[in-house]
């Protein structure tokens, strides 16, 4: 209780203290100040008028520090004028009292502020702590009023932005110029029909600071209970999305090439699939395999071999389009996903492109080798509207490419599938030969005939096929080797 007036203190001190109020008395505003700082109380009754320094300079002084700014301040004035009341709320006051004072009255004021001023402090500590669990987690909220085109944004997210709006006059165009251009119409547009009945869905999207940095962040929208106010959280999620990133490069990328893995491939295959269906468009799928790759790695050994392995990755990622996909599926097995091809960009083109530039010499320790492949090429939807049919197409076409003679390509025909089939049944059926005792050796006669005489034998195996009968040599020779 700060008052010049002794004969005041004593009877409101007494009179207080018997409503169970321990009381500190103070006698002028500098005296006031310092008790305050020395120890300060949950209440200050204050004079408004005293010599040394009024009430009100007193109430002024107490909310610029950081300390006592929350304390609750009641003046104390014999003047009843609203220019006095003013002046006292406009000085920090939270409340007044006119002298002469009703003690019960006083009292009653007194718990009531007491009261507020825990809530205040209760609801500063939660607003803290979720402030600073919003901190910690990256997370900051927005509020637009869509009638006014009011914008309203956290601390946090304003410091996220380095954005000032502390006058509260941002629109939600202001908070739009903040977003990556790319993906400014996207967010209005979800923001925009959510404040008009729409869906309030979830999203990822990038803002740009002040300082040009770039951070994706993941927002969810909530409607209010206000018509046309729209609450939004934005979690900085930069971290995680480039760990994340991290993660599918060593999930989804070949460490020796540094091409898509066979994962990835099949992956982003299928996802092609996909918007291909819904776009009713056409794509090519490339099977490479190279040519006598195994006797780059039996001559000149395994090291040279990876060398050419990253040199051909680099020249097949050089020979596509941005939009086109490079993947090593495994060994000396590559794939290429040629996107939305047409008449100017066709699946030959870039076929012959590979041909060309892998065919580049390469030097390998001492030796300047010529890469070749074959390749094989498949188109969606033509033969085959799902990845394992598609990938089957351009496999069996490879296979059809080595057989005209390697390092060129060729288109997929039914037909391939077909013998690729009966080259399989024939393969399975050679492996139980031996153990069901089909296979004959028989000697064909060598003749001279001039002299008529024999010169000699060719030993020949015989396939005694349980259902089709005997099977000459040169029909299976191939497999069998």
């Amino acid at each position: 209780m700060v008052d010049d007036d002794k004969g005041f203190r004593l009877l409101t001190g007494e009179a207080l203290r018997a409503f169970g109020y321990k009381i500190i008395e103070a006698s002028s505003g500098a005296d006031a100040l310092a008790l305050i700082d020395q120890s300060p109380p949950d209440l200050v009754l204050l004079d408004a008028v005293m010599p040394d320094m009024s009430g009100f300079e007193v109430c002024q002084q107490i909310r610029t520090r950081q300390q006592t700014r929350t304390i609750p301040v009641m003046l104390l004035t014999g003047l009843g004028d609203m220019e006095s009341v003013s002046k006292a709320f406009e000085s920090g006051a939270t409340n007044f009292i006119v002298k002469p004072a009703n003690y019960a009255v006083m009292s009653s004021r007194i718990q009531f502020q007491l009261r507020a001023a825990e809530n205040l402090r209760e609801l500063e500590n939660s607003q803290e702590w979720l402030a600073s669990a919003q901190r910690m987690a990256g997370i900051g909220y927005w509020q637009w009023d869509s009638r006014a085109d009011r914008f309203i944004a956290s601390e946090h997210l304003s410091e996220l932005l380095s954005w000032d709006i502390s006058d509260n006059t941002a629109s939600l165009n202001d908070f739009i110029q903040h977003i990556h251009p790319q993906d400014q119409e996207f967010v209005r547009a979800k923001i925009v029909s959510a404040s008009l009945g729409g869906a309030t869905e979830s999203d990822d999207y990038r803002l740009v600071t002040l300082q040009s940095e770039t951070l994706v962040v993941h927002q969810e929208l909530n409607s209010s209970n206000h018509i046309g106010v729209i609450l939004g959280t934005v979690q900085d999620v930069t971290e995680q999305r480039e760990s994340m990133k991290r993660i599918r490069q060593l999930a989804y990328s070949d460490s020796l090439t540094g091409l898509a893995s066979r994962a990835y491939f099949l992956k982003h295959l299928a996802d092609v699939i996909k918007a291909s269906n819904r776009r009713s468009e056409r794509f090519a799928l490339l099977f490479l395999d190279m040519d006598g790759f195994k006797r780059i790695n039996d001559s000149l050994g395994h090291e040279a071999g990876d060398t050419l392995l990253r040199e051909v990755a680099s020249r097949l990622q050089s020979v596509v389009r941005d939009t086109d996909f490079v993947a090593r599926l495994s060994g000396d097995e590559f794939c290429i996903l040629v996107d939305k091809v047409d008449e100017q960009y066709s699946a030959a083109y870039v076929a012959e492109r590979c041909l060309r530039d892998l065919e580049k010499p390469v030097q390998l320790g001492r030796q300047n080798v010529r890469p070749q492949c074959s390749i094989g090429i498949a188109h969606f939807p033509d033969n085959g509207d799902d990845s394992r049919t598609l990938l089957k197409a351009a496999d069996t076409a490879m296979y059809a490419a080595k057989d005209r003679g390697k390092h060129c390509y060729v288109y997929y025909q039914p037909e391939f599938t077909e013998k690729a089939e009966k080259r399989l049944r024939i393969e399975q059926e050679l492996r139980h030969s031996v153990d069901n005792e089909e296979l004959d050796l028989v000697y064909q006669p060598q003749i001279d005939l001039v002299s008529g005489r024999m010169t000699g034998v060719e030993a020949m195996v015989v396939w005694n096929h349980p259902f089709r009968g005997a099977i000459p040599y040169a029909e299976f020779s191939e497999i069998a080797e």
